[in-house]
Formats: structure tokens, sequence, C-alpha cells
């Protein structure tokens, strides 16, 4: 009876012990399956925002996801470093660098491979080194398979080496394989390359002058234009604003014209020239224009010599401008040019209190301006 007893609990044991083996193995045969195992990492359910170091198979890596705000989009980057004494960026060759390239403004790196030329479209300051690097058919091979990826960019400060992708959206199962495949292929970039300094293409200190004065010119018409409509405004305010503004720009939009006509003898023959154009263009657009308004505006007044003219009014009417960031009293007075119209005066908040529309009289003061342009010089209010 003993050893039937004995025999019986040997013989659960032993089940017992089958069944968690073969329990087990199923566990971890699942396991090794999911793609945690494949990865040897979790795969998150959305990937987080935030910079982050990591290390795959000995290539040491640098991401970066941000989910954009509204100042900047949405990216994810990838970077690895790379010391050399040469910089570039790559991007897809787009119309308007084609527009430019064929008119010969910026002029881009060739690799003479005629697909890589005409799918992508290099910038450079450092034009040997960037013709060497790319003149190897593997570089060019690792950027293809970057971009086919999904990413959009690739840097190169001659510190790290870094691909980015904007706008990104990284969904609800991003897969972070994706991230360490783009830092194999960086790091594959970052080999075999020329360490020697080249010459650049350009005389670089001359380039930086010309340049400096390209964009110093509009920065410092807009500074001095805004500050002479400012002025302007406050102490000479001309009763018809916009025609003496608008009078200007036959003189300020000439001249515009022919600036941008030398900036673009200035700036030619790089990569970046384009840009760069477009870039000074619109600020000196902003800058003549407004300088040409301010000027007018302030030179009308402070170059007037004509004796001032009291106009005996009514004020027909009063009402208040709001924006976000101030709050503005107005009043509408009966017209001594023309009949049946009226004229416009900024007043204080404490006026705009005591006056009454069709019962509180005003002596308007007004000079002729330099530029014919009539000028409000003084008003008072009688409640």
């Amino acid at each position: 009876m003993n050893s039937y007893i004995l025999i019986s609990i040997l013989v659960i044991v032993s089940i017992t012990i089958t069944l968690g083996i073969v329990l087990l193995l199923i566990k971890k045969k699942k396991s090794s399956s999911t793609p945690r195992a494949a990865g040897k990492q979790k795969q998150p359910s959305r990937l987080k925002a935030g910079k982050r170091q990591a290390n795959y198979n000995g290539i040491d890596y640098v991401w970066q996801y941000h989910r954009g705000s509204q100042h900047s989009p949405s990216y994810l980057q990838v970077s690895v470093n790379c010391q050399s004494p040469g910089s570039f960026k790559i991007t897809k060759e787009s119309a308007f660098d084609r527009f430019f390239k064929k008119r010969g403004i910026c002029c881009e790196i060739l690799t003479h491979d005629a697909a890589f030329d005409d799918k992508f479209y290099i910038t450079t300051n450092t034009v040997n080194f960037t013709s060497l690097f790319f003149g190897k058919s593997q570089k060019r091979k690792t950027v293809n398979e970057i971009y086919d990826k999904g990413f959009k960019e690739i840097s190169h400060n001659g510190k790290v080496m870094t691909a980015r992708w904007s706008p990104f959206r990284s969904g609800k199962n991003f897969d972070m394989k994706l991230i360490e495949e783009i830092a194999v292929l960086l790091d594959r970039m970052t080999k075999d390359i020329p360490l020697a300094p080249t010459p650049t293409a350009f005389d670089s200190s001359g380039w930086k002058a010309k340049r400096t004065a390209a964009f110093a010119v509009p920065i410092l018409l807009g500074i001095l234009g805004i500050t002479a409509l400012v002025l302007g405004l406050m102490k000479y305010r001309p009763l018809d604003g916009w025609n003496l503004a608008s009078s200007t720009f036959k003189i300020s939009i000439p001249l515009l014209l022919i600036f941008i006509w030398l900036v673009v003898q200035l700036l030619k023959g790089r990569s970046s020239s384009h840009r760069e154009l477009f870039a000074v263009a619109a600020l000196a657009f902003f800058g003549f224009l407004v300088a040409g308004a301010g000027g007018g505006i302030f030179l009308n007044g402070y170059l007037d010599t004509g004796q001032p003219v009291n106009h005996e009014t009514l004020v027909v009417k009063k009402y208040i401008s709001r924006s976000d960031k101030s709050t503005s009293y107005y009043v509408h007075v009966e017209s001594w040019r023309m009949q049946g119209e009226t004229e416009t005066i900024k007043i204080s908040k404490s006026e705009y209190s005591r006056i009454l529309p069709h019962k509180t009289e005003a002596t308007v003061t007004t000079k002729p301006g330099k530029f014919k342009y009539e000028w409000l010089a003084g008003r008072k209010f009688y409640f």
C-alpha cells in the first residue's frame, strides 16, 4: 500500500514537472517571436518626445523627437559624431532650386551621377571637400537609402552627421528599429571621408563681406524707416497718410529693383545664393518701402516751413479701436477740405469720455506740409 502511494506521488510530481517544462518552452518560443526579443528592446506604443543617447552594435548616436508647437514643426532627428574639415546640407531638389540654377544665380556641385544630381540639391561652403565626399558612389547610395526611409534632410556641420524628418508623426506603433537603421546608415556616411583640408572655390573673406553688406543695407533701412514712421505719425500725422506713403513708392520701388540687381551680382555663384537672395529680397522689400513711407511722412512735417491754419469744426462721431496689445480712441470731425466728408483725429481716453458727438466743437490747427500733404499741428475741444 505504501509502495503504491509512493509511486503515485512520483508520477504526479513527474507529470507536473513535465507540464511546467513544456509551458516554459512554449512561453519562451512566443517571447522569441515578439518584436521585443527581435530588437532586444521594448517597443513603445508611441514615440516619446525628448532627446536621448543610445548605442546600437557599437555605434553611439543621439536621437530626438519633437512633437511640434505653434512656432516649430514636429521632427525626428538622428545624429552621429563625425569630425571633418567640411560641411554640407542635402535636400530634395525643388522647383525653386531648379529655377535659379537655370538662370545661373546659384551653382550646385556636381557628382557626375545624373540621377543623383537631378534628385538632390547640395548646399555647401566647402566646395572641394563636398565634391570629394560625394564623388564616392557609396556615399550617394547611402543618401538614397536614408531618403527611402522617409527622412528629408541630411546635414553635416563638421562635427556631427544628422538625418532629419520634418514634419514627423510617430503614430501609435512606432518601430524603434527605424532609428537604429538610420544610425547605421549615418555611421556608414562617416567612414572614409576626406580629412585633409581642401581649399574652397571662392574667397571666403570676400564672400562674407559681400553677404554682410547685402543683409545690412535692408536691415538698416528697415530700422530707420520704422523710427521715422513712428516719429512722423506722432508729431506730424498727415490727414491723408496712405496717399502720402503710397506717393513715395515711385521712388522706393525703383531703388529697390536696383538694389536687388546689385545683390544678385554680389551673391550669385554659390550653392546657397538663391536662398540668401530670397531672404535679402524679402528684407529689402520691407526695408525700402517702410523707409520711403516713414521718411516721406516724417520729412513732410519736419521740413515744413508753411504757416499754421486754424479750422473751426464739429465732432460728429467717436469710436474705439482695440487690438491685442493696445486700445486707441478717435473722433470724426466735419471736414474743412471737402463738404460732407469727415477728418479722423486720434484723442486721449480722458478726452473720449468727455466728448459728445454733434455737440462738442473743436479747433483744428494744420500746416500745409513740405510735400503738400496737410498735417495735424494741434487741436482743441470745447466741452
